[in-house]
């Protein structure tokens, strides 16, 4: 299974994700799901607004399917000039799974452009661990799980 998207405040409160403060106005929630795994994220929204980020995975999940090559899902980016890091979903393609990862990508990694809809990143090799031997968390997901969700849910990255 696999889904991402934002929730509706609604789903905010309900989930308490905002116990003692107002959720900001400069960000949002949203959440993915890749198998058994749900995650909630917070997207900032001082540089994006969400139509632009909806665009951007929609964007990328149809280039993975259509090209086979790796891609990346955009949760988080924040204004160029404050030179703040980025979060990340990288997708790597292994024949029919897909293996996602959660990354940080710092500053001095991301290329920003006034002619580009989206900041270039340094292209995603797959890696197992960081240079230190740790591991980073994967979450496998079927090639056919992505098609149905775009197939399905085509409003949802509207």
């Amino acid at each position: 299974m696999f889904s991402i998207r934002f929730l509706h405040r609604h789903e905010v409160k309900q989930r308490r994700l905002v116990s003692h403060w107002h959720e900001p106005a400069d960000s949002a929630f949203g959440e993915i799901v890749l198998g058994d795994f749900k995650e909630t994220f917070i997207s900032s929204l001082s540089y994006w607004r969400q139509a632009q980020y909806l665009a951007q995975w929609r964007r990328s999940l149809n280039s993975l399917l259509k090209s086979g090559k790796p891609s990346y899902l955009i949760v988080s980016i924040d204004q160029p000039e404050l030179n703040l890091a980025m979060f990340v979903w990288p997708i790597f393609v292994f024949s029919k799974r897909l293996i996602f990862q959660n990354r940080l990508i710092l500053p001095e990694d991301i290329k920003y452009s006034v002619s580009e809809l989206e900041p270039k990143i340094a292209q995603f090799e797959y890696q197992e661990a960081d240079e230190d031997g740790n591991r980073f968390s994967e979450w496998e997901v079927g090639r056919e799980d992505l098609a149905h969700f775009l197939e399905e849910q085509p409003g949802v990255l509207d």
